[in-house]
């Protein structure tokens, strides 16, 4: 995927000028900068959430999972519910479970509606679904903020094993490092 001459502003600032990239599969980049320089707007443009004000992208996969700052996760449905939201039956419930038991996640927590669980227990179902979801690409946005650091490396360890291709936004120099990434900070480009 090569991302050309990416620009966007939002209300006569420049969030994103003149941004170039390749990404080849199996890359691990990791986004990093100040709060407002422009990483999730970056992800959302990848996603087609967002149209850049010029630039183009080639080569985008077709299919992409994304972890979000915020959880969004589906309150009423249980956690196991809303990993089979994007899986459908593809996968059975074993092996399901056993993504849980990776995450240091219970078969009871899996069955508890989303709105029961911990912060921390929210986080990990959410990126249990992306990695569950077959994409060609994985975007996370701040995906291992709250958790502590067994919980941490077990989420990291398994998106490793998981993913193909992975930009991680994150603030935090252990990720990089337990990713394995290399890092792309966004401060030059501040305007």
């Amino acid at each position: 995927m090569k991302l050309i001459n990416i620009e966007k502003s939002f209300g006569g600032r420049k969030i994103i000028d003149n941004f170039s990239i390749e990404i080849n599969k199996g890359d691990v980049i990791c986004l990093t900068g100040a709060s407002g320089i422009g990483k999730t707007t970056l992800l959302n443009i990848i996603m087609g959430f967002v149209r850049p004000d010029s630039g183009k992208i080639i080569d985008i996969p077709e299919k992409i999972s994304c972890v979000f700052q915020e959880d969004r996760l589906i309150y009423g449905l249980s956690a196991i519910d809303n990993i089979r939201f994007v899986t459908g039956n593809n996968i059975c419930e074993e092996e399901i479970i056993s993504y849980f038991n990776m995450l240091n996640l219970t078969k009871k927590q899996a069955y508890q509606k989303a709105e029961k669980l911990s912060g921390g227990e929210k986080r990990r179902v959410a990126l249990m679904r992306a990695l569950l979801y077959p994409s060609e690409l994985l975007l996370l946005d701040e995906a291992f903020k709250g958790l502590d650091d067994e919980n941490k490396k077990a989420a990291i360890d398994l998106t490793l094993k998981k993913a193909h291709t992975i930009i991680a936004v994150t603030h935090e120099k252990d990720e990089i490092a337990m990713l394995s990434g290399w890092e792309l900070s966004l401060e030059s480009q501040v305007y």
